[in-house]
């Protein structure tokens, strides 16, 4: 075989592996969501398995570079590909878990991808350190620096995670694609093994190798080791930028959605960042992009402090181009510290390990010990002081930081003795100067980094666009605020940045249900066209509230009546009763309703997987859905399947009702679209360009889904209600097309 070709092969056979590698991950993480309310969570908890049995990979292709003889390293090799093709299953449907999903959400996620996916992923994470070994000992002329097919690799890597949401997702449903998965699996596997005789071939395959692997020569050829600190910095260098994939990919699904396509993008940036660092020639230079981060990190911490949210699109590609320059900083960096062909298996150990810790810190310690998405912000900060030319920090560095978050708590107390309420002014009062000053410390990196460490510390502090936070609490299924408005006359629950409850402060009007859920609004009208609508002639009900939020709906109980609350995220139920008094409104007799309260997803409780009565033959009246994370979609609760078993949970004549009201995404139709394929029929109500006629309460759309027609007699005779424009096609659990919708809504400033 010719050099030229071999060299192709090798790179081929480096790429498909890496495109199995990376569409496995969206594929299992898409696999998962159902079972887990559609977290963005799930994503990140995704990663961090996969960086886990990405660094298993690299540990046995580095054993067997350095522990035994070639011959017999690819023999071990061949016999563990060989068994994860074999242990590889299909995996089990999601809708059959039980609410040790929901208990134990992290747990059940990494043991669910160990059974399914995890021996077949370590075998082809192992493949492309190994490949690269085992073209160093060919002999041919440029196998003194196989790096280059690292980027090969990356490439794979990059191909195979844009296949998955442009290509494969839209094609092909779930069980379709994990078999085609199998069957790319099946060619690759011969590739690998004959990349491998190859090298034997070449190389030689007699003798064992002890200690790094070094390739053809004796011992004394062999460099230096690289010393501890040099193999430190590898690891930081590869842990920052690993952290940072998951603080924005989390930053930004949390106010879009969990799903495939929008984790694809900041991980084929990262990967991209990787190709643009190892290739022949960088794309840019560590100290270019040394240069240009600071400056970038000034202009994000500003929207970072002013909260800002629109326009979506302009948004999201600066947090995607920080991120990017950040990662490019360090892997650039790493890229030009890399060591000799002799430690190659080291350096990729040690970075993968990296990748491992940065992401274990972002999913599984930052959830237990931050109560904000704060792990974000200090990765930026981390990769500022990673920037080549970076001293070690002195006391005047200390001393200009204390400075900078001095003056952020003077202006503070300045902004408040002038009674300057929550909003751009305050914030411009308060941080202007001190973002300045940390910018004229640009020049001084360790210095810069530092004084933004302390502008993020110091703005919890002050009171953001929701007003002062009065309570943070943070779980699998993201992070919630009680705030009490600028205005001071409310207490609210704010997820991400969408406002999720208000309760008024006012005790003679703490019992009305403001925000989305006033009586004047779509879910009043629902409520009372259930009720039989006439005054005297209220019927009790039987109702399944899914999703807590502040628990305004609450205030809609009657003597009679019997609720069942259905809510994911066990801290919500915990801030709707310390810090809400929804729960202890009494019905108009003063007498207490009984309500049964169930932490567990609503579609498999509703359906009765979660084993409670809820699924037990139980109907409803009512089944109000209220389900959104901040303003996440969540999928599986608005398929054709799901309404379908929604509809088998209703009494005669009973009613759905849907909210959808969201920034992005015309959920109306999207329901409207399920609904008709499961036989059902709807009415919406549009209140998004009324304005709020009382104070506190906020414009909404809703949707009504009943079997018949006439159930929705009561509710087309009331204002503002018509039939809704349904999508063109039915989100089913195969399909849906939410991605595409979310990039056209921010890409038109949304959907108005």
């Amino acid at each position: 075989m010719r050099e030229t070709a071999a060299r192709r092969a090798f790179a081929t056979t480096l790429a498909l592996s890496a495109a199995l590698s990376f569409s496995v991950q969206p594929m299992a993480g898409r696999a998962l969501l159902p079972t887990l309310g559609g977290s963005p969570a799930v994503w990140s908890t995704c990663l961090v398995f996969f960086q886990a049995a990405l660094l298993a990979g690299y540990g046995w292709a580095h054993l067997l570079a350095t522990r035994v003889t070639p011959r017999r390293g690819l023999l071990l090799h061949g016999v563990l590909l060989a068994a994860a093709i074999a242990w590889t299953g299909l995996g089990g449907d999601p809708a059959e878990a039980n609410a040790a999903a929901v208990q134990s959400p992290i747990a059940w996620t990494l043991r669910a991808l160990g059974t399914d996916w995890g021996p077949a992923f370590l075998a082809l994470a192992a493949t492309g350190p190994l490949v690269q070994h085992w073209y160093s000992r060919t002999g041919h002329n440029d196998a003194a620096d196989p790096y280059f097919l690292y980027a090969a690799s990356n490439v794979g890597s990059f191909l195979g995670l844009l296949g998955y949401p442009f290509v494969i997702e839209p094609l092909l449903g779930l069980q379709a694609q994990q078999l085609a998965w199998l069957g790319g699996l099946g060619i690759a596997v011969p590739a690998i093994l004959g990349t491998g005789w190859y090298a034997l071939r070449r190389g030689g395959s007699d003798g064992a190798a002890t200690g790094d692997a070094a390739g053809p020569g004796d011992a004394a050829s062999r460099p230096a080791a690289p010393t501890a600190t040099r193999q430190l910095r590898w690891l930081l260098l590869a842990l920052v930028p690993s952290s940072l994939l998951l603080g924005v990919t989390a930053f930004l699904t949390t106010d879009l959605a969990a799903a495939p396509m929008l984790w694809v993008v900041p991980l084929g940036l990262y990967l991209l960042t990787w190709i643009g660092a190892f290739a022949r020639r960088p794309w840019l230079s560590p100290e270019a992009t040394a240069r240009a981060l600071p400056i970038a990190v000034v202009a994000w911490l500003l929207l970072h402090l002013m909260e800002a949210t629109e326009p979506a699109w302009a948004l999201g590609l600066f947090h995607l181009g920080t991120f990017g320059l950040a990662a490019l900083a360090c892997h650039g960096r790493l890229a030009a510290d890399r060591p000799a062909p002799a430690y190659l298996t080291r350096f990729y150990l040690l970075t993968s390990t990296g990748g491992v810790f940065g992401g274990a810190l972002n999913a599984l310690v930052a959830p237990a010990v931050l109560p904000d998405l704060w792990e974000y912000p200090a990765a930026l900060v981390a990769a500022l002081l990673l920037l080549p030319g970076v001293r070690r920090p002195q006391w005047t560095d200390l001393g200009a930081a204390l400075g900078v978050g001095a003056a952020v708590l003077l202006l503070g107390a300045g902004a408040d003795a002038l009674g300057l309420p929550p909003g751009p002014v305050r914030t411009i009062a308060v941080f202007g100067l001190p973002v300045l000053a940390a910018y004229l410390l640009g020049r001084e990196r360790v210095r810069f980094g530092l004084a933004v460490a302390a502008l993020l510390l110091a703005a919890p502090l002050q009171p953001g666009v929701h007003g002062a936070v009065l309570h943070r609490d943070r779980s699998f299924f993201g992070v919630q605020r009680v705030t009490q408005s600028p205005d001071g006359r409310f207490h609210e629950v704010v997820h991400g940045h969408t406002l999720h409850g208000r309760q008024h402060l006012d005790p003679a009007q703490r019992c009305t249900p403001l925000a989305y859920y006033h009586p004047s609004g779509p879910l009043g009208d629902v409520v009372a066209a259930a009720r039989g609508g006439a005054e005297g002639a209220q019927r009790p009900l039987r109702v399944a509230m899914v999703g807590l939020g502040a628990g305004a709906m609450l205030s809609y109980r009657q003597a009679g009546d019997r609720w069942r609350v259905v809510e994911i995220d066990a801290a919500t139920f915990d801030i709707s009763r310390r810090h809400f008094g929804f729960w202890s409104c009494p019905d108009a007799a003063g007498a207490a309703v009984p309500t049964e309260a169930v932490v567990a997803d609503g579609r498999l409780d509703l359906a009765g997987a979660a084993g409670g009565p809820g699924g037990g033959g139980e109907r409803f009246d009512l089944i109000a859905l209220d389900v959104f994370s901040s303003d996440a979609v969540p999928v599986h609760l608005l398929t054709r399947e799901a309404f379908a078993g929604y509809a088998t949970r209703l009494q005669p004549g009973g009613v759905l009702a849907v909210h959808a009201s969201n920034r992005y995404v015309d959920v109306v139709a999207i329901a409207a679209a399920a609904a008709g394929a499961a036989g059902l029929v709807a009415v919406a109500r549009d209140d998004r360009r009324v304005g709020a006629e009382v104070p506190g309460v906020e414009p909404s759309r809703w949707i009504a889904i009943a079997r018949r027609s006439e159930d929705l007699d009561a509710l087309r005779g009331r204002r503002g209600w018509t039939t809704p424009t349904a999508a063109d096609r039915a989100w089913t659990d195969d399909y849906n097309d939410l991605p595409l919708r979310v990039l056209t809504a921010i890409g038109g400033g949304g959907e108005r």
